[in-house]
């Protein structure tokens, strides 16, 4: 008996020292059955859920890598997975009884774990794809690119992009106990619970929703109907600038280093300065620049933005969008120039194959108050994870009239595939 009493005080002693450091302790299992804890879909899993990565992650990285805290947040916590490797296969391991595709033991010295019942919250952080560069610890996260491998943000000129990059995106889960006693898995990078009805032991699975660090904007053009009454008529988008205006005159482009350390925020960190890569240029920064339009790209067919009337038929500049660094009081200036074959003197149309076109050209700063003569322009913020759709509105050709008609703000992140799930 004193043996017992003796082995339960060096077992309190032993998890009161087990305090909030990022050293890897050996866990101690207190569930009468040993059940070890997994990545991945097993393949006896059918269901279709959402991921929230660009594309699958299985086909955008073959790893991640992984922090897990078990009762995180108290005197008891214990790192269980500092900084483990987890990776992808093709073929599913059969170790764990239902078949994984990702899986972390026997990869370099990393071990089996086991859930520990008694100790919720657990705590998951990880970053894709694994590699030397990033850090996992209890105070956030941090990013260190590669010289040749960083956070880039894209341009299109003509029909060609100057393509982005986005090299990790990370994931934060922690498991939270709801009223009725159960545990339920909480994306904190969205602020919402994520198991699903339809697991059989939703109290014993984590899946890991990774997001996007960065943004995505978009613009696209459309005008009002400028001689309803007369048929054809062509308004021909000769030209269009859009131009960045960032913080300060500056507007952040590329950055090899990101640090979030608000623990509940590792999508809102900060994109620092660095020396080996310029992170910000001096305004105006040019995010698109286009000369005559063709409908479709490549063909003799000049594009006529009268088959583009109202905003849900609008021409989009950007397709696909284009990638952003996230940042804050960013204003945006848009010059165009069309011409059109509507005679404002008489009221006519010219001859759609002659040479008789009159011109406009439009410059202005967009604002959110859809004020067509505000000079001053509205701060936009870019945050990462969405995608920024702004629609100009060319209102009146022959006024210069060309403003924000909206902007559409979406989630980028809903991806069918199948989940990463921490099973049992």
């Amino acid at each position: 008996m004193n043996s017992v009493k003796i082995l339960k005080i060096l077992t309190a002693a032993l998890l009161a020292t087990a305090c909030s450091n990022d050293a890897t302790l050996e866990e101690e299992n207190r569930v009468e059955v040993r059940q070890p804890m997994v990545f991945g879909a097993p393949a006896a899993q059918a269901e279709t859920v959402v991921t929230r990565s660009g594309t699958p992650l299985e086909g955008t990285f073959k790893t991640f890598k992984v922090g897990t805290w078990k009762a995180f947040g108290q005197a008891t916590q214990q790192n269980v997975m500092n900084g483990y490797r987890v990776e992808y296969s093709e073929t599913a391991f059969t170790d764990y009884g239902d078949g994984y595709n990702w899986h972390y033991e026997s990869i370099g010295s990393q071990v089996l774990r086991y859930w520990d019942l008694s100790a919720f919250p657990y705590e998951f952080r990880a970053i894709a794809p694994y590699d030397d560069h990033t850090d996992i610890t209890t105070a956030g996260i941090t990013i260190n690119c590669t010289d040749d491998y960083y956070f880039k943000s894209e341009t299109r000129a003509g029909d060609n992009t100057n393509k982005g990059c986005e090299p990790y995106v990370a994931c934060h889960v922690t498991r939270i106990q709801q009223a009725d006693g159960t545990y339920e898995d909480t994306d904190i990078i969205k602020n919402e619970h994520i198991n699903t009805a339809g697991k059989a032991n939703a109290t014993r699975e984590v899946h890991m929703p990774f997001h996007h660090l960065m943004t995505k904007v978009g613009f696209r053009v459309f005008i009002d109907n400028p001689a309803p009454e007369q048929k054809p008529y062509h308004v021909i988008l000769e030209s269009m600038t859009i131009s960045i205006h960032g913080k300060d005159g500056q507007f952040i482009t590329e950055s090899k280093t990101y640090t979030a350390s608000n623990t509940d925020e590792l999508k809102l960190g900060a994109f620092t300065t660095n020396t080996t890569v310029p992170t910000t240029v001096a305004a105006p920064y040019t995010l698109l620049s286009h000369g005559q339009y063709y409908e479709p790209a490549g063909s003799a067919t000049l594009l006529n933005l009268h088959q583009h009337l109202h905003r849900e038929n609008a021409y989009d500049l950007t397709p696909g969008e284009l990638l952003q660094i996230p940042q804050e009081d960013v204003e945006i200036k848009v010059e165009v120039k069309i011409k059109t074959n509507f005679n404002e003197e008489t009221g006519e149309l010219w001859d759609v194959g002659g040479t008789d076109y009159h011109e406009e050209t439009y410059s202005r700063w967009l604002n959110i108050m859809h004020d067509e003569d505000a000079q001053e322009p509205s701060h936009f913020t870019w945050l990462p994870d969405n995608k920024y759709i702004f629609y100009l509105r060319i209102g009146n050709i022959h006024e210069h009239e060309i403003y924000l008609d909206t902007c559409e703000i979406l989630p980028w992140d809903d991806v069918q595939t199948t989940d990463i799930d921490v099973g049992l």
